[in-house]
């Protein structure tokens, strides 16, 4: 299984707070986890994966938001 994003991250942000909203299913195909992660319509996220390095991928961020 190849590594990659399949689909773009397509989100909304949420007006007066640091949180975005998806507005688009995204998905992440994972060599590691050997299986696909599905992030649904709706999810509300800050971008942020691991706090010590801000803002360094939006993408990560969903894709690795715990729950």
């Amino acid at each position: 299984m190849k590594p990659e994003f399949v689909t773009d991250l397509v989100t909304k942000e949420l007006i007066g707070s640091k949180y975005a909203e998806l507005t688009q299913a995204f998905i992440y195909s994972s060599a590691i986890l050997r299986r696909t992660i599905w992030v649904p319509v709706g999810f509300v996220c800050d971008y942020e994966s691991i706090p010590l390095f801000k803002a360094t991928s939006k993408r990560a961020g969903v894709t690795s938001a715990p729950g």
